[in-house]
């Protein structure tokens, strides 16, 4: 008998994978607009080590763990690359997962922050690389959904309004109607009015803002030789967010004088 020993080698035949969260060929990760992050050039891991558990993590996102069946240097996934679209914000890196340390993952670092008023959804396209020669590539597409951040002061129409009234208008006629724009989205962007001050301050009772439509009314009647000829009112626009910002203006009126006496 004769014994043969064959010995299998392996060939560059499996290009590399990565275990997504959801989908099977896209990611929708979601991030923070204008996040503003450190430099990290060059990037590195352990410059990824280091943002773990600091402010600044929230630069970073592991998009998920890479594979590759093959062996040797064939089964290692060493290269990543982005499409244009994500080149301008983001730089990859591959480096030991968070989630399961013995594992590599790709992340992907927020260098630039974009802007949710200018898009809310970026769409870029991401190649793997094994380490095989000649490498063997797969291709990607990653989604990054931008939460909006209250970062838009809401902004009259007018600085200052000017009305004139006739003062024995009846009750609840509609003086004018204020308003403003706030270029943020959702509760950030979602207006409140409100009067903050009246000068006379005997005038205020005679005078509502509706919070939603902005329409300012009387309430009773303007009598001239009560409260002067002129009301000063200062109105508020106010978002939802967590943290409002809020921005005012001026609203003056002036009261013409009928012959009620």
């Amino acid at each position: 008998s004769v014994a043969v020993s064959v010995q299998v080698t392996d060939v560059n035949d499996n290009s590399p994978s990565i275990r997504f969260r959801e989908g099977q060929y896209r990611l929708r990760l979601s991030l923070e607009e204008e996040l503003v992050c450190p430099p990290a050039d060059p990037l590195s891991c352990d410059v990824i080590a280091g943002l773990i558990g600091t402010p600044n993590q929230s630069c970073l996102v592991e998009v998920g763990i890479v594979e590759d069946r093959d062996t040797g240097v064939e089964g290692e996934v060493t290269g990543v690359t982005l499409g244009a679209a994500g080149r301008e914000y983001f730089t990859p890196i591959i480096c030991n997962s968070l989630k399961l340390m013995t594992r590599r993952a790709v992340f992907i670092y927020n260098r630039a922050g974009a802007d949710k008023e200018n898009q809310t959804l970026l769409s870029f396209a991401m190649s793997l690389q094994d380490g095989g020669s000649p490498p063997l590539q797969s291709d990607w597409l990653l989604e990054v959904q931008l939460s909006d951040v209250n970062d838009n002061i809401p902004s009259f129409s007018e600085e200052r309004y000017g009305v004139s009234l006739a003062e024995n208008v009846t009750h609840g006629t509609v003086i004018l109607k204020i308003s403003a724009v706030d270029e943020d989205q959702g509760e950030n962007g979602t207006l409140r009015y409100s009067i903050l001050e009246v000068t006379p301050s005997n005038a205020a009772a005679f005078l509502s803002v509706d919070s939603v439509t902005g329409e300012m009314r009387t309430v009773g009647v303007l009598d001239r030789e009560q409260l002067g000829s002129r009301i000063e009112v200062t109105v508020q626009s106010a978002d939802q967010g967590a943290a409002p910002l809020s921005s005012t203006s001026v609203v003056v009126i002036t009261l013409t004088d009928i012959n009620d006496n």
